[in-house]
């Protein structure tokens, strides 16, 4: 009999009774509420405290979120990284300390596409805080290392809850079209960051397509050239739009001169 896979609908409760939450809970209940500090959880504990419990983590990434002008009246003395450290440390996760210990990375280890703020879920623990980006996003920032766990993660999320299907995953990468451009082409924007190596990126994305969908996907005709003719249709719009209601004003004003 196959087995059902449930309708995924998010955000969804945090499961703090997973190895990884319950590890995570130690960590915001041990911050003292004079230093409350939200922290951003990512990689893979971040889906085993989701979508998919079987997915297994030797460490929970987090990395503190402070924004400069915009937390500084709900989190006034939040915790440094250093300082977070050394929370970590006290409690007795760091590494080397515990079978699952916590990292506590930089901000940028972190590299997820364009809508990733967009639909990240908190939940508060005391004071602090703990944000959690949407599945589609912790998955598309494995693609740069792209080991034989990232692939088992990607294949764990598809299992429990069906997607990503490959419909959505398409749209997903399109929406994130500027990581895949290589250095070389003449459409490159000097400007824009370049947190991959683009090469690698490339491959993992074909590597993933032909194990989770069984073919061969062509990164220019199915990623790039899509998301820029979309682009294109949708400045295209904004000025027929606007060359449309200019039109019209015309008209009127016209109109009224001749009556």
């Amino acid at each position: 009999m196959q087995k059902e896979i449930p309708l995924f609908s998010w955000p969804m409760p945090l499961q703090w009774k997973s190895p990884s939450g319950k590890i995570l809970y130690d960590l915001l209940s041990a911050i003292p509420a004079t230093r409350a500090t939200p922290l951003v959880l990512f990689g893979s504990a971040a889906l085993q405290m989701t979508v998919a419990p079987s997915v297994l983590s030797a460490d929970v990434d987090v990395f503190p979120d402070v924004v400069v002008g915009v937390d500084s009246r709900e989190f006034p003395h939040p915790l440094s990284r250093t300082e977070l450290s050394d929370v970590v440390k006290d409690i007795g996760y760091a590494k080397g300390s515990a079978s699952i210990y916590i990292q506590v990375c930089s901000e940028s280890t972190f590299e997820p596409g364009p809508r990733c703020w967009r639909r990240a879920m908190s939940e508060n623990i005391g004071k602090s805080r703990c944000t959690v980006p949407h599945p589609y996003d912790i998955l598309f920032t494995k693609l740069q290392r792209y080991e034989a766990k990232d692939l088992e993660a990607f294949q764990a999320v598809l299992a429990t809850i069906g997607q990503p299907d490959e419909k959505t995953l398409l749209d997903e990468m399109q929406s994130c079209y500027r990581f895949f451009i290589k250095p070389s082409s003449p459409r490159t924007e000097e400007h824009l960051p370049r947190p991959f190596p683009l090469g690698d990126l490339r491959n993992n994305v074909r590597k993933l397509w032909v194990k989770l969908y069984g073919r061969q996907l062509n990164i220019e005709k199915e990623i790039i050239q899509p998301a820029l003719e979309q682009r294109q249709s949708d400045h295209a719009d904004f000025k027929t739009g606007h060359k449309a209601l200019l039109a019209s004003i015309v008209a009127k004003a016209r109109s009224k001169r001749t009556l």
